[in-house]
């Protein structure tokens, strides 16, 4: 059985704004009738009635919390399953994947004779439900099931050959290093890396894996073409939009439209939570420092190709 569960992230946020709403909604009776900052007519009348709302709208909060609580998804060889509910795949008669944000449903699934509608939400993430429509489409194909990919995110657009190695034989040079890239993850070569993005590739097709890998950094990769020529065993590792495109021998920083060799990094350091410093040493003594990052490569990705 495989068990996909709710980014414990979007529960603390949750957790967040429901603690939030519900302290407003105590605090304003105390500045009304304790501290009597309000203490005048309108305060009086609006005071209680703003309370109102707010212990409602928090209370609402807090039943979302605690019903997201138990929707992980498990599929076995049989059914799909979230919270209470639960789907034999010959019983589901249509799925829908939508466009949707945070406790909206990217994931509709409708069954054909009992009244079960399973909606699975955009906070599992995105990469769980891109592998969940795969396993879905998988297992619904021989019943026939009717699927609506709205989304144009999620379905993989080449089910046959998922997990395949690819020829590199591409007119498209990002595609190219992309389709390396897939198949050096199938080798298992990288899996002392990554095990779970070795994984991700192994359940997809290479069209899917492309497709989901230049989504939102295709023109990130087409920036690092164009002021690097790829060596003949160089392929793409990691990417993050604004940030880096990283190979298994450079690093590519966009804001400063400079290509780093991994070899030369003598050491590396940053700081920052909401956005991240970088400062690397080179071996030649120089020192990089680059701002304002949405994210950096984890230390085991420099230390694996340092190597």
């Amino acid at each position: 059985m495989k068990e996909y569960k709710v980014g414990k992230f979007w529960l603390v946020i949750r957790a967040i704004k429901a603690a939030a709403i519900l302290f407003l909604a105590l605090f304003i009776p105390y500045l009304v009738f304790i501290d009597k900052s309000f203490y005048y007519k309108a305060g009086i009348v609006i005071g209680p009635i703003a309370s109102l709302a707010l212990l409602y709208y928090g209370a609402t909060e807090l039943i979302k919390l605690i019903k997201s609580l138990k929707q992980n998804v498990c599929i076995d060889a049989d059914s799909i399953s979230m919270g209470f509910d639960k789907l034999f795949f010959n019983e589901i008669s249509n799925i829908t994947f939508q466009p949707a944000v945070g406790f909206d449903a990217a994931i509709f699934i409708q069954s054909k004779d009992r009244d079960i509608e399973m909606e699975i939400p955009t906070l599992i993430g995105r990469r769980n439900l891109i592998e969940i429509g795969q396993e879905l489409e998988k297992r619904t194909r021989k019943y026939k099931a009717e699927i609506n990919d709205l989304d144009g995110g999620i379905l993989d657009p080449d089910p046959s050959n998922i997990g395949k190695p690819v020829a590199l034989n591409f007119e498209n040079p990002i595609k190219n290093m992309v389709a390396f890239s897939y198949n050096t993850w199938l080798s298992g070569d990288l899996e002392k890396l990554d095990k779970n993005r070795q994984l991700y590739a192994e359940k997809a097709s290479f069209e899917g894996f492309y497709k989901v890998y230049t989504e939102k950094d295709e023109k990130l990769i087409e920036d690092f073409i164009k002021v690097h020529k790829f060596e003949g065993d160089e392929f793409i590792v990691s990417t993050v939009a604004n940030s880096f495109v990283m190979s298994n021998k450079n690093i590519f920083f966009p804001t400063k439209n400079r290509v780093v060799s991994l070899k030369d990094i003598q050491s590396y350091s940053s700081k920052g939570w909401w956005t991240v410093t970088l400062f690397l040493t080179l071996v030649s003594g120089e020192e990089i420092v680059i701002e304002n990052l949405d994210s950096i490569p984890v230390d085991s990705y420099f230390e694996f190709f340092k190597q």
